[in-house]
């Protein structure tokens, strides 16, 4: 695999050198051997000059084969479109890099982009690299003032939400990391019990320990830290968080000595990736396959609510992981009793345009609902699906759509936000809700009143 770079303007070159020095079969032509003399003593560079560098002629005679790279460094827009002619005339199929200044941009946007022809500026590539630079300088700034907030601290609970989900776990783990704290001195902790079956399997498999924590429990810890969620999130408990690391949005004003909340990430565990990353910190097998899982399931698998960062950090992780133990994170056994809940979801499904609705009733476990969720939004047709159950006296609905329509934390906020805990991402939301609460609030007096109920509030906002 040759790379060739036709050079028309030496101001190029100082761009240029330290991406060809190093690299394997190169050979550049230019019109002026002299600005180019330094790189002809470089082992794997061969210098070609011609009086002519956009004939046809040229690359007739070099004979470009489909895996061969080329990169074009043109001044003029003229002499460039005459070079890009002739390359693709002889080769179109070549991959071709045409690497400008910047200010011949409106130039640019005349030439008829074909075959597999690529265009960046100068300007770009400077501002890509300066932009990562003070990125990466802001999260070392965040990471000392987090190690600064912990460094009194005898002890300090990192909370997450109730029934925590693989971003809050994975999360949870890369605070601990980060503060260089153990499971005595950090544990991880929330009001309740995980109940989702991957979630158990993720715990289980990644020697996970979730501490479940009260109201009174919360004084014997110095500090306390938020992953995945906001103080606002826990309604009735006046909590004092000293940092909160999150990708929710949230519109309620609180206090804290630190706060990191990016709502374009697609998850938390990308914002603590980050931090360990461009902190320089060991990541262990354990702590990668927890955050990629984490990344994973809070995007759908990079499909749905993500940002470059997230791609980035899952694309930096996933070599460290361990695939095996995920697959067995991801495919937990559907027990008997979980598959007549999906039978009773079906027969009860009602579909109103676009939305799919379907009440369970009373469940023994929590997680079924928002795993027939995710199964209803497949049905053909449906952008939307409401899912909805009781469990512990709670009215929980788990909200899941396509991705491209309403967002569906803030609907899910909308419509039941001022009875419960309400939010969540663009594609994928959730709503707890006292039963006792949600049948005063509603005047619903019945049980069986309940999906109506759901129903029309959701119609009522979608209007």
């Amino acid at each position: 695999m040759r790379t060739v770079v036709v050079l028309e303007d030496p101001f190029f070159i100082p761009v240029l050198e330290h991406y060809l020095i190093g690299q394997q079969d190169v050979l550049l032509i230019v019109n002026d051997g002299k600005p180019v003399h330094r790189l002809a003593r470089e082992k794997g560079i061969e210098i070609s000059v011609r009086k002519n560098i956009t004939e046809k002629a040229l690359f007739k005679e070099l004979k470009l084969h489909f895996d061969d790279r080329s990169i074009l460094c043109f001044s003029r827009i003229e002499q460039l479109k005459k070079c890009l002619d002739s390359i693709l005339s002889v080769n179109e199929g070549i991959p071709v890099l045409v690497i400008e200044k910047g200010k011949g941009k409106e130039g640019l946007k005349k030439i008829k982009r074909y075959g597999k022809v690529f265009f960046i500026s100068i300007e770009d590539l400077v501002t890509q690299q300066f932009s990562s630079i003070w990125k990466k300088n802001e999260n070392r700034k965040k990471i000392e003032k987090l190690i600064e907030i912990n460094q009194e601290a005898e002890n300090v609970l990192i909370l997450v939400q109730n029934d925590p989900d693989p971003d809050a776990l994975a999360s949870g783990l890369a605070l601990r990391v980060l503060l260089g704290r153990n499971k005595q001195t950090a544990p991880i902790g929330a009001f309740g019990v995980v109940t989702r079956s991957e979630n158990l399997n993720m715990i289980k498999l990644l020697d996970m320990t979730i501490t479940e924590v009260n109201p009174v429990s919360l004084k014997g810890f110095s500090k306390i830290a938020m992953v995945d969620v906001q103080p606002p999130y826990f309604k009735g408990l006046d909590i004092k968080a000293d940092i909160v690391i999150d990708h929710h949005p949230c519109h309620e004003k609180y206090e804290t000595d630190f706060s990191d909340v990016r709502v374009h990430y697609g998850a938390a565990s990308t914002i603590l990736a980050e931090y360990l990353i461009d902190g320089g910190y060991k990541i262990t097998q354990r702590l990668a396959t927890a955050l990629i899982y984490g990344i994973k399931t809070d995007t759908m698998f990079l499909d749905r609510d993500i940002s470059p960062a997230d791609i980035k950090a899952f694309t930096y992780l996933y070599p460290m992981a361990n695939l095996n133990m995920l697959r067995q994170i991801e495919h937990p056994a559907l027990e008997y009793s979980e598959i007549s809940s999906f039978v009773r979801a079906l027969k009860n499904v009602k579909i109103v345009e676009d939305m799919l609705f379907t009440h369970l009733g009373r469940v023994e476990k929590e997680d079924i609902i928002p795993r027939i969720a995710d199964f209803c939004v497949q049905i053909g047709g449906a952008e939307w699906s409401f899912v909805s159950g009781v469990f512990n006296e709670n009215v929980i609905c788990c909200v899941r759509n396509v991705g491209y329509v309403k967002h569906a934390g803030e609907l899910a906020k909308k419509a039941f936000g001022d009875i419960g805990s309400a939010g969540g991402h663009r594609s994928m939301a959730k709503a707890v809700m006292p039963i006792k609460k949600f049948k005063k609030y509603f005047t619903v007096s019945r049980m069986k009143e309940i999906e109506g109920k759901i129903i029309e509030v959701i119609l009522d906002i979608r209007e």
